[in-house]
């Protein structure tokens, strides 16, 4: 039955490649064989593979037609009330890992957290005491607490999992070892002719953009929430835009309280996140 879903996948998509390839950015044949494979699997081979080909040529994306989408080692609930997982994303948690591992952080936050896919996956994959997933969205805080309860068995039981609906760190009290973020970064006006259509029909602007005039402003008054929220050594890292960090590091460096502030590139070169630490 496998090998007989995998053809029909293959057929599928080399006689609409180049549709695909426009409608779906980043969407290959082995993303889309394992992403069908295994919902296959969750459904009991009860799937109707015509009616997913249908909706991937009207343009609807992969994720939102199954519900769900692979993010570093796990499958994640997903939802139009957040951002759909980017592979890039994955290098945050590579990046995450190796500084709360080095630094025996215990303490941390995913501000923004969307469907939870950073927080969760840390919980999963690192020696934590807490962690707490923060977003605007009350649909965002939902998903987050599904996929929590979706991935419960594989979270250590010592691990303490708290949410929070609020903008960025607002109405938060605790110290944290390390905050983690994937805010919106992308400039309403600058940058939205740069955003794949499918992106801007589909997911949420709100988990996109800020307005141009308010962008540094925003970015101001969250890493002075930042400073105020970490422990004294503790570690910040940030997803932006390519575009726009070097301003953001230069507005990070403005602020007492930063050290040893980095621009992290990405694999395809270009800079993806930004690093710093609290000075003590």
């Amino acid at each position: 039955m496998i090998s007989l879903l995998v053809d029909q996948i293959k057929k599928f998509y080399l006689s609409h490649e180049s549709l695909l390839q426009s409608l779906h950015p980043g969407l290959n044949l082995h993303t889309l064989t394992r992403e069908i494979e295994w919902f296959d699997t969750l459904q009991s081979s009860k799937l109707n593979p015509k009616e997913i080909f249908d909706e991937l040529l009207s343009g609807k994306p992969l994720a939102f037609i199954l519900g769900h989408q692979f993010f570093y080692d796990s499958f994640f609930k997903v939802n139009d009330s957040t951002l759909i997982p980017r592979l890039e994303t994955e290098l945050i948690i590579e990046r995450a890992l190796e500084l709360i591992k080095k630094n025996n952080l215990k303490e941390i936050a995913d501000i923004g957290c969307g469907s939870g896919i950073i927080g969760l996956t840390l919980a999963k994959n690192a020696d934590l005491n807490s962690v707490m997933l923060t977003d605007i969205s009350k649909g965002a805080i939902e998903l987050s607490k599904e996929n929590a309860y979706l991935h419960q068995y594989q979270l250590p039981k010592t691990v303490k999992i708290d949410f929070h609906l609020g903008d960025r760190l607002d109405g938060i009290t605790k110290q944290f070892d390390f905050i983690v973020s994937n805010p919106p970064y992308i400039k309403k006006q600058a940058d939205q002719a740069l955003v794949h259509p499918q992106v801007l029909s589909y997911e949420p602007s709100s988990a996109l953009f800020l307005e141009d005039a308010e962008y540094n402003q925003w970015f101001k008054l969250f890493f002075e929430q930042v400073l105020k929220h970490l422990t004294p050594g503790g570690y910040f890292l940030m997803e932006g835009h390519e575009a726009h960090l070097d301003e953001l590091a230069a507005l990070m460096g403005s602020l007492t309280g930063f050290s040893d502030i980095n621009i992290i590139n990405d694999l395809t070169g270009r800079a993806r996140f930004i690093e710093s630490r609290k000075n003590g």
